[in-house]
């Protein structure tokens, strides 16, 4: 991640930020940072993501493992028909989870045979962060040979929002300023 250079206050409402750019780029030239705040203490709030995973071939005879994918984490296997509890386990284990929750429902009948699941974790808000969960089905099969595993994420709701929480962003290089000359630095505006 790109690191914080200086932090300087202007004014009540106003910070000079000067950003380091991360070391490895991705291979993307960075074009704008977004810059986060809020006057609560913490940026963690509880964020409840729902998904569906189900056998769409209508053989209901599914058996074998799937793993969750979360922030670039890889969880352990869960079998098929893992538990809430389970699926909280193995949020839980992973470095960039605390505190999940988790709870499985079966799905509606015309989804023949699976789970929907709500996973409940905490973490920093960021409209960069909301997102980012999927699954890995690959070791999911059935007796009949006829598996088609499904994966559909349904919805990502985060449950509060901090106070007075906003999002500036602040491009990478600054534009030309007044008099033709450019300029090393932003202030930003909250």
């Amino acid at each position: 991640p790109p690191g914080l250079e200086r932090l300087t206050p202007r004014s009540a409402s106003q910070l000079e930020i000067q950003v380091k750019p991360p070391a490895n780029q991705g291979g993307g030239k960075i074009d704008r940072y977004v810059v986060d705040y809020t006057s609560d203490e913490n940026f963690k709030i509880p964020v409840v993501r729902s998904f569906r995973i189900h056998n769409a071939a209508a053989t209901n005879d599914t058996y074998g493992y799937w793993r969750i994918i979360y922030h670039k984490s890889v969880s352990a296997l869960l079998p098929w028909g893992a538990t809430g509890k389970e699926v909280a386990a193995a949020m839980n284990a992973m470095s960039t989870v605390e505190s999940a929750t988790a709870v499985m429902r079966p799905v509606a009948p015309q989804y023949y045979e699976g789970y929907e699941y709500d996973v409940t974790t905490n973490e920093e808000v960021s409209t960069q962060r909301l997102g980012d969960l999927t699954v890995d089905l690959s070791k999911l099969v059935s007796e009949s040979g006829g598996s088609v595993p499904v994966f559909t994420p349904l919805s990502t709701t985060p449950m509060s929002i901090p106070t007075d929480y906003g999002t500036v962003n602040m491009k990478a290089e600054c534009e030309t300023q007044g008099i033709g000359a450019t300029s090393d630095h932003q202030v930003v505006s909250i």
